[in-house]
């Protein structure tokens, strides 16, 4: 448990990269799916090189099923929209582990069951996020300041209790830098304390800004 990480192994990329640094349209989506691998993920463009067939209906007639060509493009996913799980799926009594965001009522589950390389390193328990709102929903979470009694974000710990020697980051986002993290915390501070919080004070723009920039960033949430 912890933030670990291995070597990466010989074969990682499912996209093959020229010296330019250009997409070529070779995708290898068998390894791909053999690795669980997130480092390249498949967008739809209809000038994009790869196609792929996908169904769309039985005929009601023949009872065939139609389909219909669907043309991709590769694309790298950047390391700050992978989230990693740095704790282990046995303490939840689950194979793979999960979480769940809820966005004024819209939910999203996270799923960490997938891998990804960068800098050298093979990451295991990650997940593609894509939404910044979500992204920094699994972050942070709201805490209540001891002095000030306001609510404020602080990063979720693997272990809940405060009083815990284990200061483990639940998640860490693989490319997030200290700038970065700070952006997400402010995310999390307007989405989900400002309009959340028991003061209704969406309508007044100049208080939230008052409000929620006032919050000093604290160093030990920030730091890398």
């Amino acid at each position: 448990m912890g933030t670990d990480t291995q070597k990466a192994a010989p074969k990682t990329a499912s996209l093959i990269i020229t010296k330019e640094d250009e997409q070529v349209a070779k995708f290898d989506e068998k390894e791909a799916m053999r690795t669980r691998s997130i480092n390249v993920v498949l967008v739809v463009d209809p000038e994009g090189p790869i196609k792929k067939a996908i169904p769309t209906m039985r005929d009601p007639e023949t009872h065939k099923m139609t389909y219909a060509d669907v043309r991709y493009r590769p694309e790298r996913v950047p390391p700050t929209q992978v989230l990693r799980f740095n704790g282990t799926p046995v303490r939840d009594f689950n194979s793979e582990h999960s979480a769940t965001v809820d966005v004024q009522g819209k939910r999203t589950i996270v799923v960490f069951d997938r891998t990804y390389d960068y800098a050298g390193n093979h990451f295991d328990r990650c997940a593609l996020v894509m939404d910044r709102i979500v992204l920094s929903g699994l972050l942070f979470e709201k805490k209540i300041d001891p002095r000030s009694h306001r609510p404020i974000a602080v990063r979720r710990r693997l272990d809940a209790n405060p009083n815990s020697a284990d200061r483990t980051m639940k998640y860490d986002c693989i490319g997030a830098k200290e700038a970065e993290l700070r952006d997400l915390k402010r995310i999390y501070e307007r989405i989900f304390i400002s309009q959340g919080g028991p003061i209704n004070t969406r309508d007044d723009d100049e208080l939230n800004k008052f409000m929620y920039d006032a919050i000093a960033p604290i160093e030990q949430e920030v730091a890398t």
